[in-house]
């Protein structure tokens, strides 16, 4: 059937260029190439083939019980997507083209059943020359696009490649569930599976697609803009910054064009800047870039971009167009700067970034794809992930090298809300392949991925790959037994490719090898360092489910740590949603079927055991389930906290062995794939977990800290950025009837330039609170909760609370003892309110939800599911007899409806 996509429409300009809009291909028939599953439907793109037989019913969710297993089929057959158009004026362009913003992935184009281009890259573009291709006679054209099954193309690349030698892994871990050889195949990694997610390599037009004809009054079409901006000087006392910006306009011309065009830029910032460049295009020059030259403008702090908790995030329009024709093109542009210091230390360098002249901690995480199928991720999802990274605290996220380069929707809300990227590029945990067709199709890549985001201000580092540097020196796959062989395919491939392309499309910002590594290489030729993980240079992973993850002395002390993290399951609540009755327990076959990690079950269990009391006995019913989610939240939330502090109390220190100076924090990871077991802080469809709540304390701009060290209790002082506001620090010593034993507050002078404000033994802060005498110092803790609040005196509002207490698990007894000890919660809601209309970030309107309680509670945890909102504190210790919490909505609802959702629980000690 043929489809009619849009009329082609003339428009006649004042100079009388004349211009043809572009044909959207978003209509399209689809079918399995050999007939063998008789599939012949309407789809439409930019989509999937899991996505399009889904909407056709042909299959149901993928997420669904063990439908990633039952639907492997789809990704082992090959599909063909037919389209056909009927450009009523096609005689008449003198060129003609289709333009494919995104193939998934190795596919043959046909056009009036002539083979026109191979591709075998999901991320790149292609422009395809349809001028020799004759219409058929009634001016119609008909496009096919045959994909070959991934999983096969995957495996055939895999076996011509060992014919010279073998480029491992030659599979993933079994408990994976996954296919094999992702890495022989330049699409999403984890699509053929990862320890958190599913395997669904999916086929399919999966970017826009358009048909362009070009009259012969045509010259050029703007394929992109990007640019440049250095700062070269600052005022401090008027406080304005002297940017040097550099503009590059990528045009394409049609083949036969040679001669002059005019290429103009505009924007306003305290004043309209008007740029002009006239450019010679020599003969056959198809794709030709032009560089406008360096331009020097004043802009104040307050025009700038800032990212999130130093400033505003200030974007200014950008107009380019070709003049003398219609092709025109707007942008947004934010004035910043960044660097990467890496300046030589006793022991090693150190690596942190400059903003606009301000060194800054990183607060952060680790982003993976959204959604295994990219075209389930909406904007409105995409809005909600990113605002809770900001909502976070955070002004940092690494988009990580095994899934996609993200949407230009995503870049433009990191833009807008401040998050800095660390854009790693497509390659992960695998040694991956340097013939000449692979590298030709990378060095594509990379072109059209830099020139495509470099614009953004968000974009603040280039890494070449995850972990594949580590694994090759570390041997994960036994490349050591042809070392020299696969470091040479490392450096062809990172070093002669994308580190070439990187260097000459994007010279302004720090380009680094790998993550983790020791930092940007000076001498290329020396690529494959002796100790990726060292903590004297570069950025770290750091991973340890052996000790116990609520000690803070277990972790490394790193210039810089992009990666770590903890397991938990998704909420039941959730988990619900994709399985059956039969499934609530947590060792079903479907609860382990989630579980991807090697002995990742095994470790959770282990590491709650440590510090908190679980019957086991009770966990094979919904109930024992549901309270196994929680208590892995828990553990989640406090590992995190623990951590992301250890790191921050290092930022200005450094020990004897040479090492801190700790200048980043980001986590493993912010956003789930697919509901089930993962490090992910929020939930799949973007309710937050425990740990988000604790990633949000832990991140906060001003942050108190304290730390058992030795037997003394050190507080510490922590602010990103600098912000002195008149504080009081608050020390309270509890029983766990909520009796309040001893008081104690200070006032903090010049606190955030201070390493600790507040030192005192255990032994004397034991005696202060009377706790259980005659017994040592540790002993006597469980007998007592402190409480460290951060006071805003003109304000009088706690800005930050930490606790020191004893594991969970310590804090029972029997006979006299127990009455002293916790006791069972019994948290209850007591009022519900709405307290005003609100209309901030994504929320509507806020709740006050009062809780009352008999006794000290641990991590009090409150839930509205299906009503999605975020609660101002979550996972808390609750110390007083009664706590108001506001619930802000993300979408209008009301009292009567909160009562009948509304839950509460707490630690239940035995």
């Amino acid at each position: 059937m043929y489809f009619l996509i849009k009329k082609l429409l003339l428009i006649l300009l004042a100079d009388s260029v004349i211009c043809w809009e572009p044909i959207e291909l978003n209509q399209w028939h689809l079918s399995d190439l050999k007939g063998l599953r008789n599939i012949s439907i309407q789809v439409t793109s930019p989509g999937g083939i899991y996505t399009d037989l889904e909407n056709a019913g042909l299959i149901g969710n993928l997420y669904d019980g063990f439908n990633d297993v039952d639907l492997r089929w789809v990704a082992e057959i090959d599909w063909v997507y037919k389209t056909t158009i009927f450009p009523k004026s096609a005689f008449d362009m003198k060129f003609r083209e289709l333009e494919f913003q995104g193939l998934d992935t190795a596919a043959s184009i046909l056009v009036n059943n002539h083979l026109i281009a191979t591709t075998d890259n999901m991320f790149r573009k292609y422009i395809l020359d349809l001028t020799n291709i004759p219409a058929q006679n009634n001016g119609e054209y008909e496009i096919a696009v045959i994909f070959t099954s991934p999983v096969n193309y995957a495996r055939d690349m895999f076996g011509e490649q060992s014919k010279d030698h073998m480029v491992p892994p030659d599979c993933v871990p079994g408990i994976f569930k996954g296919f094999c050889h992702a890495n022989h195949i330049r699409k999403m990694q984890s699509s053929f599976s990862w320890d958190w997610g599913p395997a669904a390599p999916s086929v399919g037009i999966w970017k826009p697609a358009y048909y362009f004809g070009y009259s012969v009054n045509d010259k050029t079409r703007i394929l992109d803009v990007d640019w440049e901006t250095k700062l070269i000087d600052r005022n401090d006392q008027e406080k304005t910054n002297t940017f040097e910006i550099v503009f590059r306009i990528g045009l394409k011309t049609v083949p036969d064009f040679s001669g002059t065009l005019t290429v103009q830029v505009s924007f306003f910032v305290e004043e309209k800047s008007v740029l002009r460049k006239n450019v010679t295009i020599p003969p056959n020059s198809e794709f030709f870039t032009v560089t406008m030259d360096p331009f020097e403008i004043s802009v104040n702090d307050s025009n700038i971009w800032w990212p999130n908790g130093y400033g505003e995030q200030k974007l200014h329009d950008v107009n380019v167009s070709v003049l003398a024709s219609n092709k025109r093109l707007k942008q947004s542009l934010g004035f910043r700067d960044i660097k990467l210091v890496e300046e030589n230390l006793d022991k090693g360098k150190s690596f942190y970034f400059v903003v606009n002249g301000v060194s800054m901690f990183m607060k952060g995480s680790n982003w993976i794809p959204a959604h295994v199928l990219p075209e389930k991720v909406t904007q409105e999802y995409l809005e909600d992930l990113l605002y809770s990274a900001k909502e976070a605290n955070m002004n940092m996220l690494r988009v990580w090298g095994g899934g996609i380069y993200e949407s230009d929707q995503f870049y433009e809300l990191a833009d807008k809300l401040g998050i800095l990227i660390w854009q790693d590029f497509m390659f992960a945990c695998s040694m991956y392949p340097a013939n000449e067709p692979f590298l030709q199709t990378v060095s594509a890549e990379v072109y059209d991925q830099v020139r495509r985001l470099k614009k953004h201000p968000s974009i603040a580092l280039w890494a070449a790959n995850n972990e594949n540097e580590a694994a090759l020196r570390t041997n994960w796959y036994g490349t050591d037994s042809n070392f020299a062989v696969y470091v040479d395919d490392y450096k062809r491939l990172y070093v002669d490719t994308v580190s070439k392309v990187v260097k000459e499309q994007d010279p302004s910002r720090p380009f680094l090898l790998s993550s983790p590594s020791n930092g940007v290489v000076e001498d290329e030729s020396e690529c494959v360092s002796h100790d990726p993980y060292s903590v004297f240079s570069g950025d770290i992973h750091y991973y340890n489910y052996r000790d116990n993850n609520w000690d803070a002395s277990i972790y490394a002390t790193p210039r810089f740590a992009s990666e770590y993290g903890f397991q938990s399951y998704s909420a039941f609540e959730i988990l619900k949603q994709y399985s059956t009755k039969e499934d609530w327990a947590y060792n079903s076959k479907w609860i382990k079927h989630r579980q991807h990690h090697p002995d990742g079950d095994i470790q959770l269990l282990w590491q709650i055991k440590l510090n908190m009391f679980v019957d086991e006995e009770k966990l094979e019913s919904s109930e024992g389930l549901d309270y196994m989610v929680y208590l892995t939240q828990i553990y989640q939330a406090v590992s995190l906290q623990v951590q992301t502090e250890h790191y921050r109390r290092q930022k200005n220190t450094m020990n004897e062995k040479g090492e801190g100076m700790t200048m980043g924090a980001l986590y493993w990871q912010l956003n789930d794939i697919w509901p089930g077991v993962s490090w992910s802080s929020l939930e799949y469809g973007g309710f937050w977990k425990m740990s988000h709540h604790y990633a949000k304390n832990a991140f906060a701009p001003t942050l108190v800290s304290p730390v058992l060290e030795n037997n003394i209790v050190n507080v510490h002082i922590l602010c990103d950025p600098d912000l002195n506001y008149p504080l009081n620090l608050e020390i309270r010593i509890l029983k766990w009837d909520l009796s309040e034993v001893y008081t104690q507050t200070m006032q903090l002078v010049d606190y955030c330039y201070e390493f600790i404000v507040y030192s005192k033994s255990l032994s004397d802060l034991m005696e202060l609170g009377d706790c259980r005498a005659g017994t040592s110092d540790n002993y006597r803790l469980k007998y007592c909760f402190i409480e460290f609040n951060l006071i805003r005196t003109d304000t009088a509002e706690v800005i930050s609370q930490n606790t020191i207490h004893d594991p969970p698990n310590s804090l029972t007894g029997s006979g006299d003892d127990a009455a002293l000890l916790i006791q069972k919660p019994n948290v209850v809601i007591h009022s519900i309110s709405l307290s005003n209309m609100i209309t901030k970030d994504q929320y509507v309107e806020s709740y006050d939800i009062e809780l009352k309680s008999e006794s000290l509670a641990l991590f009090v945890w409150l839930q509205a599911f299906p009503i999605e909102g975020t609660f101002s504190e979550n996972g808390f210790h609750m110390t007083s007899t009664s706590k108001i919490i506001q619930f802000n909505a993300k979408k209008y609802t009301d009292v009567e409806q909160l009562w009948q959702v509304l839950t509460v629980r707490a630690y239940q000690p035995f």
